[in-house]
């Protein structure tokens, strides 16, 4: 954005800069996603100190990058204090690896019968955000901001 290449971006570590306009889109709740059959499926709500010491599965690009520094952050971990298992794979492929028993993950809500999914309400969930250049031209761009106001929020940014 900074050389005119993208008009908008989402991304769930936004800072605030001049340079930038910044909306916030949603906090999504967090679960930890894990096999049915791993010895914290059955309970009703996990804490970061029930998973600390599990293997993380997180993607090597997409959100995975993200994902691996809000990991480290939320734990309050340097780089080697949590056990993350970076996979070059889908995120169906991943999720099929929490099903297997090779890790768990943190997500938001997902719909699939063969993982449990279990709360995480002591996560602070990142803030989904779509940055955009102050001084972007695009004339289209401000139709594409107005699309992801919510009624509520219509006609403010942040």
């Amino acid at each position: 954005m900074k050389r005119g290449l993208l008009d908008a971006a989402i991304s769930l570590s936004a800072s605030k800069s001049p340079q930038f306009q910044v909306r916030r889109l949603c906090e999504p709740d967090l679960f930890v996603a894990l096999s049915p059959l791993h010895e914290l499926a059955a309970r009703p709500q996990l804490s970061w100190e029930d998973v600390c010491d599990e293997v993380f599965l997180v993607r090597s690009d997409g959100a995975g990058r993200e994902l691996a520094g809000i990991l480290r952050r939320m734990v309050g971990a340097g780089d080697g204090a949590v056990q993350l298992s970076i996979q070059q794979v889908s995120r169906e492929t991943l999720l099929t690896m929490v099903e297997q028993g090779f890790g768990l993950t943190i997500t938001s809500v997902i719909y699939r019968p063969d993982i449990a999914l279990i709360p995480l309400p002591s996560a602070r969930a990142p803030t989904a955000a779509i940055i955009s250049s102050s001084d972007n031209d695009n004339p289209t761009l401000p139709l594409l901001l107005k699309c992801f106001d919510t009624p509520s929020r219509a006609g403010t940014t942040d």
